[in-house]
């Protein structure tokens, strides 16, 4: 009883250490120490921010082109066309003396005003800035003569007025507009080039980012995915130890007390209800302790292994064979006759009327085997197994091989 509330604790002690890591390996601790897992998140987390920071900042150089370049070429457009209807509503006034061109004309110049305050806001680049202010210059060289032709017209002077208007410094302030304005759209168109210039580099370079990237990422996911698998065998291969462990013994391999205990009995019950015939086998080796004492222990254990396995060669195909603790060995089998089982006693005995050949050494060693049977030695497994045990006992005192509880 005392071996077996040992092994029981040796067996949860297993299983509590393997259920902490397990605990361990869901809150990811094992991950951290696989680098190429570390490597994988931080490669798929800077994958994200890269293409987010990608998506913002042309969202932002788009937005940026469209409220400055573009607007300020719109607003250079709108600057030609309101100066040009400035010329051509002056001329018609010239031409026919009406003067009601000149509220055209004023209508016309309120808003070349507006765009020039809007160019203002616009223009940052010190070019840009130079070609506004000779703009803005010319035009009020031509307002004034503007407002003078208006005046001569209105006293009737077509002629002189006309003059004024085809004169030199009119007709090349006109020119210089137009050329200055010109000048600002390819300076704007330039500055546009530029910026999708340099945005095509960026794009190039974060593509390299991303195409090695994903590379590693693909190589880190693969070995990570690898580790895993790795891990998940090692898991499980680890809860066979323990299940096999939990029923079996470590030494011999054959089933524990444990595992007889509980699979005995459902036999047993079963037994009870079909009226069939069990026995139970108590086998103890022989003067155990002096073999360890004279051999070591390692030739004990040795000696075990070789009992277990024979053991197991002649009664595996008939029931349970365990190890009960110790140089003890339980067997429970079914039989039809009971001089089955004296066959399969007398056997066994033969077996070990022979040396064993332990590390290319001859052994001899003896063991004493008791017997009870079903119903007649009891009914309930524990009564059996202490049956078993007695006659196991007398066979080793009256020194016979094998012995009949009953």
């Amino acid at each position: 009883m005392n071996n077996n509330i040992v092994f029981k604790g040796v067996v949860n002690h297993l299983i509590m250490n393997h259920n902490r890591q397990e605990k361990t390996n869901r809150k990811g601790y094992p991950e951290i120490s696989n680098p190429w897992f570390v490597v994988s998140v931080i490669i798929t987390i800077s994958l994200i921010a890269i293409l987010a920071w990608n998506v913002v900042h042309s969202y932002l150089i788009i937005r940026d082109i469209e409220k400055r370049e573009l607007a300020l070429k719109k607003a250079t457009g709108t600057l030609l066309f309101h100066n040009k209807s400035l010329e051509m509503a002056v001329f018609m006034a010239a031409s026919t003396g009406d003067l009601r061109w000149e509220d055209n004309y004023e209508k016309h110049k309120s808003k070349l005003n507006d765009v020039i305050s809007k160019i203002n806001r616009l223009s940052e680049a010190n070019k840009v800035s130079r070609e506004i202010k000779r703009v803005k210059k010319q035009l009020k060289t031509n307002n004034k003569i503007e407002n003078k032709a208006f005046a001569l017209i209105s006293r009737g002077d077509k002629p002189k007025a006309k003059k004024l208007l085809k004169g030199w410094t009119y007709t090349k302030n006109q020119l210089g507009i137009k050329e200055a304005t010109e000048q600002v759209q390819t300076i704007l168109n330039r500055r546009v080039e530029k910026t999708i210039a340099v945005e095509r580099r960026v794009i190039f370079f974060l593509a390299i980012i991303v195409v090695s990237s994903i590379v590693i990422l693909i190589i880190s996911w693969y070995v990570s995915i690898n580790r895993w698998r790795k891990n998940v065998k090692e898991r499980k291969a680890k809860e066979q130890e323990i299940r096999f462990l939990s029923y079996h013994d470590s030494l011999t391999e054959l089933y524990n007390r444990r595992y007889f205990r509980e699979v005995g009995q459902d036999k047993v019950s079963k037994i009870e209800s079909n009226s069939q015939s069990i026995a139970v086998i108590m086998v103890d080796i022989d003067n155990f302790k002096a073999i360890n004492d004279n051999y070591g222990h390692n030739i004990g254990d040795l000696v075990l292994k070789k009992t277990a396995a024979y053991l197991k060669d002649v009664f595996a195909e008939h029931g349970i064979v365990s190890r009960w603790g110790g140089d003890e060995f339980t067997i429970i089998i079914h039989f039809n006759k009971k001089k089955e089982i004296k066959k399969m006693i007398n056997e066994l005995m033969s077996y070990f009327n022979e040396p064993l050949m332990i590390k290319q050494s001859k052994l001899f060693i003896s063991i004493s085997v008791g017997i009870s049977v079903y119903p007649k030695d009891g009914t309930k497994l524990e009564k059996l197994i202490k049956n078993a045990d007695n006659a196991m006992y007398r066979a080793k005192k009256d020194q016979k091989r094998g012995l009949f509880y009953s």
